[in-house]
């Protein structure tokens, strides 16, 4: 990563920098997520709900749209009576560098 931030014209600290900042944004974690018949859903955390807020499909776009916070769409990938996988795409600029980055999720059935 460091290097391609290079080749966008920062300087190797800022791409260090840049790239650690990046990492320390991502948590591993063990999260329940339940989607409810009446669209609406929960993200627990140690048994503790986290989020909650709405969800909707149509078509290959899931909305999930949290409770005082902004609706997320999601492009969704496979869907069927165990998994579901979605995608979504972000483009952010930081430190006048544009990056666009794409996270996939899969979610199984328990």
């Amino acid at each position: 990563l460091t290097q391609f931030l290079q080749t966008l014209g920062l300087t190797p600290q800022e791409a260090e920098d840049f790239a650690n900042a990046l990492e320390d944004g991502f948590v591993e974690s063990d999260l329940l997520i339940t989607f409810e018949s009446d669209n609406t859903y929960s993200v627990a955390e140690d048994g503790i709900v986290v989020e909650d807020g709405s969800w909707e499909l149509s078509g290959d776009n899931l909305r999930i749209d949290p409770n005082g916070d902004s609706a997320t769409n999601f492009t969704v990938i496979t869907l069927n009576s165990s998994t579901l996988v979605v995608e979504f795409e972000e483009t952010d600029v930081e430190d006048g560098v544009e990056v666009t980055g794409k996270v996939r999720y899969t979610f199984s059935k328990q």
